[in-house]
This record gives structure tokens, C-alpha cells and sequence, in this order.
């Protein structure tokens, strides 16, 4: 588009040429970028970009090749016209779950009766012996949310009315495979996974949020994976430090709950 070169001076004529450039630039600005609508793909000098009437996209590369880059969709449509979905995130969740089931079994594996949980050997006792404890948890809806997860902490709830020392006692964690309580004591699956200390109740027992005890993060994968149903609280040996009553399903007192914290 051309200018006149009709002011009266050098500087004037020299304005007048930039202030029509500026207004040419202002107008293409306003106007923006649009492609043209083609029947076939055009000469050289018409441009690099232009659209088919069949909506197809096409591109003029440096070296004169002429490449499709994309496909777009009918109006009102978005199949195929925004960027591909990103990858969803894992997120942090956390279940809770409260015992099913629990029992205690005397040292030569016979059922005792009564809803508290006795841990180890009492002191004089020699008719129930080191005692052992079996909690279940409702395993199946345990491992359908940790399905595919990754296990990140596990806590499990011991709620101790008390111990053989006033300092309190010592319990070891394992897991069993029993989906209710055996008649006798078996489907213990594993070693000691964690030690947990507990104190008890009438001996100023623990501020609830301290009764909460971190446990390995195996037990975790273990009921995601299906091969645990609960927990065994085992006495490692006769030591009065290893004895401890605790509430159970049915108790007075509350009974044994898992936390597990899992990545999905």
C-alpha cells in the first residue's frame, strides 16, 4: 500500500510514512490470524498454512513438503481438537477399619473364654501360660481399597486396661490368615513384623492419640494382597513384660482398629 510523498519537508514527509506504517500494523493487529479455506493446495507465494473444506489441516514445510498435522472435529464437538488428557495424579488416601473378630488362646492353644485380650504370661498363672491374641479385620473390604496401591503407613489401635509392670509391656505384631477365629490357635503367617509398647488403663495408662501405634507397612501389603485377614499379638517369651490385657470385640473396653495409609 503506498504513501504519498507530499509533505513539505524531509522530516515531515518521513512522519507522515511512519505514521502509516503504524496504522497499517494497528489494523493487522485488530483484525487477527485466520486460516484460508482451500479446494487444493496452493502455490507458494499464497502462504504456508491453509484448510481443506473437509476440515483437514495442512502446512507448507521450509523445504516445500506438505505434511497434515491435524484432523479437527465437527463444531460443537471436541473429539480430537484440544490437547490429550494428562496422566491422572496418584492421590494420598487413608481407610479406617475396626476388628471383626478377636479371641485369646491359652499356651497350649485351647480358646479362653472372655472378650478382653490377655498378651504373654501373667504372674502365678500357670494354668493359661504365655497367651497369644488373634484380631481379624474385614479383610475382603480391606483388600478391595488397597487394591493397586501403594502402602505408605499402617497404625493399629491397642486400647491396654493393663500391664505387669506399671511402666507397661511390650507387644509383638504378626499377621495371620484367619478369616474367623479357629477353634485353636494356628494361621500365624508370619514373624514378628513391629514391637509396640503399651500401658495400661489403671496404671495412667496413654493419651488416646498415643494408643494409636505405627506397625510395619507390610502388614499393609500383606491385606492388600490378601494374604492376611488380622493381626497376632504375641508374648515372645515368659518375661512379665511381655504380659498385658487389652480390650477386644465385645469388650468393655475398645477394640483393636487399623489405619492404613495407602497412595492410588
Amino acid at each position: 500500500m503506498g504513501v504519498p510523498w507530499d509533505g513539505r519537508t524531509d522530516i515531515e514527509r518521513l512522519a507522515k510514512r511512519i505514521k502509516a506504517l503504524e496504522d497499517q500494523v494497528t489494523a493487522l493487529t485488530a483484525a487477527g490470524a485466520s486460516v484460508p479455506f482451500v479446494d487444493a493446495n496452493p502455490d507458494v507465494a499464497y502462504g504456508n498454512l491453509w484448510m481443506f473444506n473437509d476440515n483437514k489441516l495442512r502446512i507448507r514445510k521450509p523445504d516445500g513438503t506438505i505434511r497434515e498435522v491435524i484432523t479437527t472435529a465437527a463444531a460443537g464437538t471436541t473429539t480430537g481438537t484440544g490437547l490429550p488428557a494428562a496422566p491422572a495424579q496418584p492421590k494420598l488416601f487413608q481407610g479406617t477399619w475396626v476388628a471383626t473378630f478377636s479371641q485369646t488362646y491359652q499356651q497350649d492353644g485351647d480358646q479362653r473364654s472372655e472378650s478382653f485380650l490377655h498378651v504373654g504370661t501373667p504372674g502365678g498363672d500357670s494354668f493359661n501360660g504365655r497367651q497369644t491374641s488373634l484380631v481379624g479385620f474385614p479383610f475382603a473390604t480391606i483388600a478391595a481399597a488397597l487394591a493397586g496401591a501403594r502402602i505408605s503407613r499402617v497404625w493399629l489401635y491397642l486400647y491396654a486396661t493393663h500391664c505387669y509392670w506399671n511402666s507397661g509391656s511390650t507387644i509383638a505384631i504378626a499377621s495371620h490368615v484367619n478369616a474367623s477365629a479357629p477353634g485353636s490357635l494356628g494361621g500365624v503367617n508370619t514373624g514378628i513384623l513391629t514391637n509396640v509398647h503399651v500401658k495400661g488403663s489403671d496404671q495412667g495408662g496413654e493419651p488416646d492419640v498415643q494408643r494409636w501405634k505405627p506397625v510395619s507397612t507390610t502388614l499393609g501389603g500383606l491385606l492388600r494382597d490378601g494374604s492376611s485377614c488380622g493381626v497376632a499379638l504375641i508374648a515372645p517369651s515368659s518375661d512379665r513384660s511381655y504380659y498385658s490385657i487389652l480390650g477386644g470385640v465385645g469388650s468393655p473396653a475398645p477394640a483393636p482398629v487399623i489405619r492404613i495409609q495407602y497412595v492410588k
